[in-house]
């Protein structure tokens, strides 16, 4: 390919400050600086919220709000920590083998994401002081994405790979008050480590593409409030309140131009320190709970998460790139419903099992979707099962994932994702529990 002959490359002077309008021109300021959360192909849940918080949950499908299904039942209401006596812990991961698949209409062809193996893990204790107090502490990683595409895609500007791992750490404290109604809160510290990366077009110029790639790590603080109330021996409700978190994140842009970049042109994309400002969704959960006998209990629960507090994301450089040195990029996403089903039965044989559903809406609008984004509906299916060997208890659970396909038809630099979006995954989640 020739190289284009502009003022970028060839004039002797101001030659940064022509390359920069050039650059800002042919490719735009939103595709330098479009560094994006992309909720992952890990499909965890809407948007980039993780719900695979423990083996017995997820057998139910996390219809366990108002009754529990082991220890790690207290990521969904810590008001259930007050159903375990003594002292007890619980802790195990989900593995997840997600595939997304887009059927471009911009080139014709099929794209998937590469074969990635994910395990998001949760943790939890409980001390139980007094017949009507109870501590906890819980580590889960509560929000996460991983998706990655070959560097070919059309829209390989947007993304080839998004990561974001957090972990989640949750003191409470639960209070039993007028016998039947228990009463919850406590502190949430979140940590947040990410790498997102992208292609640079630089083809105008006859070079190949570029890469950009974003580091970074930060925290963030919330709370969180439940409550639980037994209406008689086969009834009883639940509910629960996570705030937002706001995580302010620090790392570094990073770009890998091809051999023979001019060097005025290299100079429009430094290496820089970056700064980057996101907000984790509020989350709410009610659920109503029956017991028909002893052996048997059912659950139906809804979740809300206010994901419109993800209306951009702000990122800011401290050595210009293509001029700017602040980027606040339009995301717009939505509040979102899940609706989750699920029923347990005790076996004469002391064999715990479990099955359930859910269906989960997604927050992503059409003219933001991007690559890496879950932003598809969902329908699952759970089958667990549980048990005991010697002091250790044992879950084990099972999740299909159904999602609804979408058609993207967008228009300008978004267009590159038009065609029909498409994803499957399943999963299966262990965890252990240990009464001291």
């Amino acid at each position: 390919m020739k190289r284009k002959e502009c003022k970028c490359l060839t004039s002797q002077r101001n030659t940064q400050a022509n390359c920069t309008r050039m650059v800002r021109k042919s490719i735009g300021v939103l595709t330098l600086l479009g560094l994006s959360f992309a909720a992952g192909g890990t499909a965890y849940g809407a948007g980039f919220s993780v719900f695979t918080q423990g083996a017995g949950p997820m057998g139910v499908a996390n219809a366990s709000v108002a009754h529990a299904e082991g220890l790690a039942s207290i990521f969904y209401n810590p008001a259930l920590q007050l159903e375990f006596e003594g002292i007890n812990s619980e802790a195990g991961l989900t593995v997840l083998g997600p595939e997304k698949e887009v059927d471009s209409s911009v080139t014709g062809q099929s794209y998937s994401t590469e074969d990635h193996i994910y395990t998001p893990v949760h943790g939890a204790v409980s001390y139980r002081f007094s017949e009507n107090g109870s501590l906890a502490l819980t580590i889960n990683n509560s929000f996460g994405l991983g998706s990655e595409y070959p560097e070919d895609t059309p829209f390989r500007y947007l993304a080839t790979n998004s990561e974001l791992t957090t972990w989640d750490i949750n003191p409470s404290i639960a209070y039993r008050f007028l016998e039947r109604l228990v009463v919850s809160a406590g502190l949430r510290g979140v940590s947040a480590d990410t790498t997102l990366e992208k292609m640079i077009p630089l083809q105008s110029y006859g070079l190949a593409d570029g890469r950009q790639k974003f580091e970074a790590d930060g925290t963030g603080y919330g709370w969180n409030i439940g409550a639980t109330l037994a209406l008689n021996d086969k009834w009883s409700v639940g509910a629960s309140y996570r705030s937002e978190v706001e995580i302010d994140l620090s790392g570094d842009v990073r770009f890998d131009l091809p051999a023979g970049t001019p060097a005025p042109l290299a100079a429009v994309f430094p290496s820089t320190s970056a700064d980057a400002k996101f907000t984790l969704p509020a989350q709410f959960f009610a659920g109503v709970a029956f017991r028909p006998t002893s052996r048997w209990v059912v659950e139906a629960a809804a979740r809300f998460e206010e994901y419109s507090s993800y209306d951009n994301l702000r990122v800011e450089v401290v050595q210009p790139i293509a001029g700017q040195t602040i980027m606040v990029i339009p995301k717009n996403w939505s509040n979102v419903w899940g609706y989750l089903f699920g029923a347990s039965y005790l076996t004469d044989s002391g064999y715990r099992l479990s099955a359930g559903y859910l269906y989960e809406e997604n927050p992503v609008p059409d003219e933001t979707f991007e690559p890496g984004t879950s932003g598809l509906d969902k329908h699952t299916l759970t089958a667990g099962v549980g048990g005991e060997f010697r002091d250790i208890g044992w879950r084990i659970s099972y999740a299909y994932d159904i999602y609804e396909d979408r058609d993207i038809e967008n228009s300008g630099a978004d267009a590159t994702m038009n065609g029909t979006h498409s994803q499957k995954n399943q999963s299966l989640a262990i965890s252990f529990a240990y009464h001291f």
